[in-house]
C-alpha cells in the first residue's frame, strides 16, 4: 500500500509531506552551507591579520559574533527566497489546477534570472563605453 502511494507521482510532488519537508530541507542545507563557506572565525581572524576591521565593532571575539549574527539572519532571508522559488510552481499548481507550471521550477526561474542580470549588466556597460568612445584623451605627441 506504501508503495502504490509512494510511485504515484501526483502524491509524491503534491502531498502534504512533500512540500513541508522540501522547504525544511531548503532551509537547513542553506543555513548548513552558508555557515560551512563562512566560517566567522575564520572571518574574523583573517580581518585581523590585515588589520581591518567592521565599523562600531571591536576585532576578535566581537567581530566574529557580529559575522555569525549576519549570517544567521541573511542565511533565514536567502532561506525563505529559495524555499519561495522551489516551492511557488507547486503552490500554484494546487491552487489553480493548472499543469503549465510544471516546466517553472526554481532552477529555470534562477537560470533566467541569471541571464538577464548578466545581459543587462553588458548592455550598461556597453552604453558606458559608447560614451567615452567620444573623449578626445590629451595627446603628448603633439608638443
Amino acid at each position: 500500500m506504501l508503495v502504490v502511494y509512494l510511485t504515484n507521482i501526483q502524491c509524491i510532488h503534491i502531498g502534504s509531506f512533500y512540500l513541508p519537508f522540501n522547504i525544511l530541507l531548503i532551509a537547513f542545507f542553506n543555513y548548513y552551507y552558508t555557515f560551512l563557506q563562512l566560517d566567522p572565525d575564520d572571518v574574523s581572524e583573517q580581518l585581523k591579520r590585515q588589520g581591518a576591521s567592521i565599523p562600531l565593532v571591536r576585532p576578535g571575539r566581537s567581530t566574529a559574533t557580529f559575522i555569525k549574527t549576519v549570517l544567521s539572519r541573511i542565511s533565514v532571508l536567502g532561506s525563505t527566497f529559495l524555499a519561495i522559488l522551489a516551492a511557488g510552481p507547486t503552490v500554484v499548481e494546487q491552487i489553480t489546477h493548472l499543469t503549465a507550471f510544471r516546466g517553472f521550477v526554481g532552477t529555470s526561474i534562477l537560470i533566467l534570472v541569471g541571464c538577464a542580470t548578466d545581459t543587462a549588466r553588458k548592455v550598461q556597460a556597453e552604453i558606458i563605453s559608447q560614451k567615452y568612445k567620444n573623449i578626445e584623451f590629451y595627446d603628448f605627441d603633439k608638443y
